[in-house]
């Protein structure tokens, strides 16, 4: 697939969730807002998540579907951009990266669509 080391490495979403609990201990992310809680990591993977999935920013993930984490926009979307960077540089793929790479390399890149079609 175009763009992708072959050498890459499939991560699950607990692998994931571990990598955001890695990163929000490298940035020091704590919650800024006096008595709420930062959201857990499971619900921060939720958001990245379906932020991909969904193509959207995470500024409108939240506020369309995790009104409860406004609050903590700006440290989930630095989360998601040290996730993304880190995942480039240890070579690893989430589900929803493959699902990516693959429409991409389906829409973009021509000597990818015509060895597909050769073998469907």
């Amino acid at each position: 697939m175009s763009g992708v080391d072959p050498r890459f490495s499939i991560i699950d979403t607990k692998d994931t969730e571990d990598i955001i609990e890695l990163i929000k201990t490298e940035f020091n992310i704590k919650s800024s807002v006096p008595g709420k809680q930062f959201p857990r990591k499971s619900n921060i993977q939720n958001i990245i998540s379906k932020s991909k999935n969904l193509e959207l920013s995470i500024k409108e993930t939240i506020r369309k579907y995790f009104d409860d984490g406004v609050d903590f926009e700006p440290q989930i979307n630095l989360m998601d951009k040290a996730l993304t960077s880190y995942k480039m540089r240890s070579n690893l793929l989430n589900y929803e990266d493959l699902m990516i790479v693959l429409r991409n390399s389906l829409r973009d890149f021509i000597p990818f669509k015509k060895i597909l079609s050769k073998t469907v």
